[in-house]
C-alpha cells in the first residue's frame, strides 16, 4: 500500500468495506476521492475496476485494472481482476 497523506488509507479502507457490503455507490464515491488526492493510486483504480466488475461492466473493470497495473505493474489485486 502507498503511504497515506489527506486519509487515504482511511478512504480506501472505506471503500472496501462498502465494496464487500455491496454498497456500490459508496465504493465508487470513496475510490473516486481517494484518485481525487492521487490519481496514480493503484489500490483506488483497482477498487473502481472490482466496483465496475460487481455491476456488469466489464469493459469499465478491465480499463481501471489496466490503469491500475500502468502505476504499479505487480499489483496483485489488479493482475487477478484481469484474469
Amino acid at each position: 500500500p502507498q503511504c497515506g497523506d489527506d486519509g487515504r488509507e482511511v478512504r480506501v479502507a472505506q471503500a472496501d468495506g462498502a465494496l464487500k457490503r455491496n454498497d456500490h455507490d459508496k465504493a465508487r464515491a470513496m475510490y473516486e476521492a481517494a484518485l481525487a488526492k492521487n490519481p496514480q493510486d493503484s489500490e483506488a483504480l483497482a477498487g473502481l475496476g472490482d466496483v465496475s466488475r460487481k455491476r456488469g461492466d466489464v469493459q469499465s473493470a478491465l480499463t481501471y485494472y489496466r490503469k491500475a497495473l500502468a502505476v504499479n505493474p505487480s499489483y496483485l489485486p489488479a493482475m487477478l481482476g484481469l484474469g
